[in-house]
Parts: C-alpha cells; sequence; structure tokens
C-alpha cells in the first residue's frame, strides 16, 4: 500500500465533493471547492492518496500570519487508518515551517476531532454559539 500527500489539483474536485457531501450537513459546493484549490492564492488543499486513490482532504486558508484550516475529511471507507492524524500533522509542519499559528473550529460534540486537534498542540480559546446549526456549537481552537 503507497500513502502519498500531495496539493490538490482541479481534477480531484469531483471527488473531494463527493467526500465532502457524505461527511458534512452543509457541504461545500463544487464552484466553492474549485475557488480554494485553483483560483484562492490564499488558500490550500492537500489530499492524502492511498494506491493513487484520494482518501481524504484538508482545506485551509493562509491570512497574515494565521492558516486557518478550514475543512477536514477522510473517505468513510478509508476511516480508522490514521488519514486525518497525517493530514493535520502536515498541515502543523508546513505551519511550523512559514512561521504560522494555525486556528480552526470544530464541533464540541466532535470527540475524534477534539482528540486529533490536542494531539497536535491545539487549545480550546473560544466557543462559537450555534455554529453548525441551532444547538450545535463550535470550539474555537488555536496551535
Amino acid at each position: 500500500m503507497k500513502i502519498n500527500i500531495r496539493e490538490a489539483n482541479a481534477g480531484d474536485i469531483e471527488i473531494i465533493a463527493k467526500i465532502e457531501e457524505a461527511t458534512f450537513p452543509n457541504p461545500w459546493s463544487k464552484n466553492a471547492l474549485y475557488y480554494q484549490i485553483v483560483e484562492d492564492e490564499l488558500s490550500k488543499v492537500f489530499v492524502i492518496e492511498e494506491d493513487d486513490v484520494v482518501a481524504g482532504y484538508v482545506g485551509f486558508m493562509e491570512i497574515f500570519d494565521e492558516i486557518h484550516i478550514a475543512n477536514v475529511a477522510v473517505d468513510k471507507k478509508f476511516r480508522g487508518r490514521g488519514y486525518g492524524d497525517m493530514l493535520i500533522e502536515k498541515v502543523t509542519k508546513y505551519a511550523d515551517e512559514n512561521n504560522f499559528k494555525v486556528t480552526l473550529e470544530v464541533n464540541v460534540s466532535n470527540e475524534v476531532a477534539l482528540s486529533l486537534y490536542k494531539k497536535y498542540g491545539f487549545q480550546t480559546e473560544g466557543r462559537r454559539k450555534d455554529y453548525y446549526g441551532i444547538g450545535q456549537d463550535a470550539f474555537i481552537m488555536w496551535r
């Protein structure tokens, strides 16, 4: 089995959109993903591949001296293999190499994600009420 992490390109939009739709109740549109991957000079998306098949992705924006992680998802059939962990490690290493602080929002009930982010030194700095919908707050985390 060959695992590879690389920067996403326009050819990845369809599979990223499918993963996004299967993962989130309010997924990003293909147009938004296209803009993030192809047009927005402040955004980057890394994909993780298993044997040349996209298994997951992480998207983020570089804003001054900060990285804001916008979306992270792993295809359901590839979960439990540490791919989300590898993607967050990739972003945090990229941030360290370029002297960026990193921030993100995460659903307060997403214990798996909270555990992963804490592993990489993220700390809860605030809370956004109803960020993911009524009754679904988000923690604001920083590293």
